[in-house]
C-alpha cells in the first residue's frame, strides 16, 4: 500500500517549477495529503520581490480528478496548503532541512535540466535534492509533459535486476494498483566500444538470445511482484540507459518514469555518472525517484515478494 501524508512542493515562481504543482496537487487529492508550498531564500542573494505573494494558492484551487480511483476509505478532498519560506545557503539545503523537520513524506518540483557548461558550474538544486533527500523525489523537467486531471495510464519502471529496482518496482505496483495504470518494464544493455582505424564505434555483440533472455527474466520478475489485474510489458534494448530510456518513453508516451537511485558518490559517481540524474534532465514525463535509502511510499520490502538471491540472466 502506498502511503503519503505529507507533499512538499518547493518553487522558485519560475514557470518550470509552477508547472509541476499539478502534479503535487492530484497526488494529493488521490492521498488527502496536505501540500507544503515552499521558497527557499539564499543568503547573500537578493530577496524575491515575490516572496510577498508567496502562492496565494486556496484549497479549492486544487483539482478533484474523476479520472483517479482513491481507496474506498478516502473521500478525495484536497488537505490543508501550508505555505512557508527559510533562508539558508542554499536552495537545496533549505529543502533538505524542511523535509526533516516536517517530516515530509514526497517532493514534487519542477527541474530547469540545465546541461552543459551551465550545469556544471552552477549545479542543480533538483539533482541535489534527488541525490540528498531522505524521501522519494518527483521532478518535472521543464518542456515535459504535466500530468491532466489526475491521469496516468503508462507507467515506466527502468530495471537492472537489483533490490533497488526491485523497489522501484513495488513503489509502481502500489501506485497501478490506484490508478489503473499499464507497467512497463525495461531493461537496458550498455553498448560496447571498440576503436578502430577510423575512431572510436559501437560495436554490438548482443545476440538475439540474449535479449530474449533478458526479456523473460523481465517477464518473470513482472509475474512475481506484479498482481493479476495490472497490465505488464516488458522492453530489452540495446544502447545507453538514460538516453534507450528517455527515447523509449518518448515514443510510447509514458506519463510517469519510477526508478531507482543507486545513492552513488564521490569519484564513482563522478566517472560512471548517474542514469538518476540523466533521466531527471533528459525524460518526457515526470520521474519519480526512489532512493536506496530512507523512507519508502510502500511499506513492505519489495525484495521480500521476490525469490531469493535472483539475479539478471547469464
Amino acid at each position: 500500500m502506498l502511503t503519503i501524508n505529507k507533499i512538499l512542493f518547493p518553487t522558485d515562481f519560475s514557470a518550470c517549477a509552477e508547472r509541476a504543482f499539478s502534479h503535487a496537487a492530484e497526488l494529493a487529492v488521490l492521498f488527502e495529503a496536505e501540500i507544503h508550498t515552499f521558497h527557499a531564500r539564499v543568503r547573500q542573494q537578493e530577496d524575491y520581490p515575490a516572496l510577498q505573494h508567496l502562492l496565494d494558492l486556496p484549497e479549492d484551487t486544487i483539482p478533484k480528478s474523476p479520472h483517479v480511483h482513491p481507496p474506498e476509505h478516502t473521500t478525495a478532498t484536497p488537505n490543508l496548503v501550508i505555505k512557508a519560506d527559510a533562508t539558508a545557503k542554499s536552495a537545496c539545503d533549505a529543502i533538505l532541512s524542511y523535509t526533516e523537520s516536517r517530516e515530509i513524506d514526497l517532493i514534487v518540483m519542477g527541474s530547469h535540466g540545465r546541461r552543459g557548461p551551465r550545469r556544471l558550474f552552477l549545479g542543480s538544486t533538483a539533482e541535489c535534492v534527488i541525490r540528498n533527500a531522505s524521501c522519494p523525489v518527483i521532478t518535472l523537467r521543464d518542456g515535459a509533459k504535466t500530468m491532466k486531471n489526475g491521469k496516468i495510464n503508462r507507467i515506466l519502471v527502468p530495471v537492472d535486476f537489483s533490490d533497488f529496482s526491485r523497489e522501484a518496482l513495488a513503489h509502481a505496483v502500489a501506485l497501478a494498483t490506484l490508478t489503473g495504470a499499464s507497467i512497463t518494464l525495461i531493461h537496458v544493455i550498455e553498448e560496447a566500444f571498440l576503436p578502430t582505424v577510423y575512431g572510436v564505434d559501437p560495436v554490438n555483440f548482443i545476440s538475439d538470445p540474449l535479449k530474449k533472455k533478458y526479456d523473460k527474466a523481465l517477464t518473470e520478475l513482472g509475474a512475481s511482484m506484479v498482481p493479476a489485474g495490472i497490465n505488464v510489458h516488458v522492453k530489452t534494448q540495446v544502447g545507453h540507459a538514460a538516453e534507450s530510456i528517455t527515447a523509449f518513453a518518448e515514443t510510447e508516451g509514458i506519463d510517469l518514469i519510477i526508478l531507482a537511485s543507486h545513492g552513488l558518490t564521490g569519484l564513482k559517481r563522478f566517472f560512471l555518472g548517474s542514469t538518476a540524474a540523466s533521466l531527471n534532465r533528459q525524460a518526457p514525463c515526470a520521474v519519480l525517484t526512489v532512493k536506496s535509502f530512507g523512507k519508502k511510499l510502500v511499506k513492505t520490502s519489495a525484495a521480500s515478494n521476490t525469490r531469493t538471491n535472483e539475479a539478471e540472466p547469464a
